[in-house]
């Protein structure tokens, strides 16, 4: 980095208020004393103050962003990795506001573009009748059933008196969604994007079955003479009454972390007895038992997903999921850059990408199927 760009930057974190004091002194003496420093400063300033940023400062708002932030820092027990993590979005957010950045980004940014999930979520009935449950909102009449589709949440009703209703049924939550689901015996799912739930309408016999591929959030109505059983891919989590994550996205590992009350978990024939606060990692034949923490694996509820580290390729696998679009690394070395960071997918993409290209050198764009092309 030359002497101008040097200026430049801690220019930047000047106006953010992160720059060091050691730095501020050498910027303050570098200023007084050459005139091209003073000329780069005094841009970035002028540049800070226009209206359009000012415009854009007010659209991502880092305190909003932080204050979702740190309550987390405050409860997790793994705190080191947090403070760390808050301070690296803060400074992250605030120095490309305060213009190490910016001037990029406005000289080539291009309108801003929707980029939508390819499918809506998807209601498949035990006879085989598909609802669209993107679309049809409010009561849905079907058969005997009544669906009541509000505020991204499933609710139903049935005055069924065959076995048709005891047949599962399908729900499939596609990339780039969220969704919520009560069951008949008032137990809640929250399905993230790319999630299929299988269940029945209503829970005959002596057990309480479902199956889950992807990542929900689970709470269990109590009901100690009738077990709740999840299956996945390969394991099943027996409980009465508690509250827990599951997670499949990664082929042959499974997750469970118990937020509350008991579960056990078994898999290729193991099990393992799990406690508030501790997860269960299922994958290669084995299962191991750690803590968890909250804020890291509970955070998608919020539409917030955070890295510590994070390899771009592993950065990569999350974008489809959560924005609906498919990527393509196009080089494959830039893969293994490093993030520390979250992606927030209550801002739009952009947003996500333009830090990832300030902080990784990376570049992207779009193709005319709208695949997400990095390079």
């Amino acid at each position: 980095m030359n002497f101008l760009d040097q200026i430049e930057n801690l220019t930047g974190q000047e106006i953010a208020n992160i720059i060091s004091d050691e730095d501020r002194k050498f910027l303050q003496q570098s200023v007084a004393n050459d005139p091209a420093a003073y000329a780069v400063w005094k841009e970035r300033h002028d540049f800070h103050a226009r209206e359009d940023i000012q415009e854009w400062k007010a659209a991502y708002n880092p305190e909003e962003v932080l204050n979702r932030i740190l309550p987390d820092v405050q409860k997790s027990r793994k705190k080191v990795f947090n403070i760390r993590l808050a301070t690296s979005v803060a400074a992250t957010i605030l120095a490309v506001i305060g213009g190490i950045y910016l001037s990029k980004f406005f000289i080539k940014q291009k309108p801003s573009i929707v980029y939508s999930s390819r499918h809506n979520i998807e209601l498949q009935m035990p006879g085989g009748e598909k609802i669209d449950l993107s679309t049809s909102q409010g009561q849905v009449p079907v058969g005997a059933m009544t669906l009541h589709n509000l505020n991204k949440t499933l609710r139903y009703s049935t005055t069924n008196t065959n076995d048709e209703h005891l047949n599962l049924a399908t729900l499939t939550v596609p990339a780039g969604k969220d969704y919520k689901i009560e069951l008949s015996d008032g137990s809640e799912v929250w399905l993230n994007s790319a999630t299929t739930l299988k269940f029945p309408f209503t829970f005959a016999g002596a057990s309480r079955e479902i199956s889950i591929s992807g990542e929900a959030y689970i709470k269990v109505s109590h009901n100690e003479s009738k077990p709740f059983l999840v299956h996945l891919p390969n394991s099943t989590i027996q409980v009465l009454g508690t509250e827990f994550n599951i997670n499949t996205y990664t082929d042959g590992v499974e997750r469970v972390a118990l937020v509350k009350g008991a579960v056990k978990v078994q898999g290729n024939g193991k099990h393992s007895a799990l406690k508030p606060g501790f997860e269960s990692v299922i994958a290669a034949g084995d299962i191991q038992v750690r803590p968890f923490y909250a804020d890291e694996v509970l955070s998608w509820r919020q539409g917030i997903y955070y890295f510590d580290n994070t390899t771009l390729g592993e950065v990569c696998k999350v974008i489809p999921r959560w924005f609906g679009v498919e990527v393509v690394i196009d080089d494959p070395k830039i893969s293994q850059k490093r993030f520390t960071g979250l992606i927030d997918r209550n801002k739009p993409m952009e947003k996500s990408l333009e830090l990832l290209k300030a902080f990784n050198d990376i570049q992207y764009s779009f193709d005319k199927q709208g695949v997400l092309h990095i390079r």
